[in-house]
């Protein structure tokens, strides 16, 4: 019976791995096409300011005042989607390592059967 809830819990745990690991994966893809949105942006930002310095004293300083907030509001929120990634992925990292070393120190898995009894008993009542 200990083996088994041993067994059923280290398969929660393992599922709960793959779990984070996919997650993991998927805010690496959106942190990749966030850092790519925030390139093409950047081109386009460059190729508006030649398009500015082409016109006009008078259009450049009213194209550029409409232009920029614009670019600088969506950069600063892409940076911030890219900050909150990276700290969901570091999180989920961490949250990978802890359930690595608790697996790995049940060397003794007589002693951790009970002492996992033990717990769930205390739980259930």
């Amino acid at each position: 019976n200990n083996r088994d809830i041993l067994s059923e819990t280290y398969e929660q745990l393992q599922n709960e791995k793959e779990s984070v690991e996919q997650e993991r994966n998927t805010l690496k893809l959106l942190e990749q096409e966030l850092n790519n949105e925030i390139a093409q942006l950047k081109k386009e930002n460059e190729m508006l300011k030649h398009e500015i310095k082409s016109g006009s004293e008078n259009e450049q300083v009213m194209s550029f005042e409409t232009v920029m907030p614009l670019d600088d509001t969506k950069d600063a929120e892409l940076q911030k989607q890219i900050d909150e990634s990276r700290s969901l992925v570091e999180l989920q990292k961490s949250e990978i390592k802890e359930l690595k070393a608790e697996l790995l120190s049940y060397k003794d898995l007589p002693v951790a059967n009970r002492e996992l009894h033990e717990k769930i008993t205390t739980l259930e009542e």
